[in-house]
């Protein structure tokens, strides 16, 4: 089967110089104040190694869950402050 993930933003995480450690929220709270919906969910194929996007425009995609019927996804649209629904066609 594919696997499904989502990538919140287009900004990368921040390293502190002096510490080596890792903000994890940075990217959140950057993206949260720029407000340009960059988010993305994709599908990946482990068979074919394809990997597809199947929505993007998210304001920070954080979170995937397929429904039980197997026939859509839901995507947290983080700063959108909803669910959004993605249905998913057998090919």
């Amino acid at each position: 089967g594919r696997i499904y993930f989502s990538d919140a933003t287009d900004i990368p995480p921040y390293r502190a110089p002096a510490s080596g450690s890792w903000d994890v929220m940075y990217s959140s709270k950057l993206d949260g104040i720029r407000g340009i919906p960059r988010g993305r969910v994709l599908s990946y194929d482990p068979e074919t190694d394809e990997v597809e996007v199947l929505a993007s425009g998210l304001r920070f995609a954080n979170g995937v869950a397929v429904t039980a019927d197997e026939t859509s996804l839901l995507v947290s649209d983080t700063f959108g402050g909803g669910v959004v629904r993605i249905g998913l066609v057998e090919e």
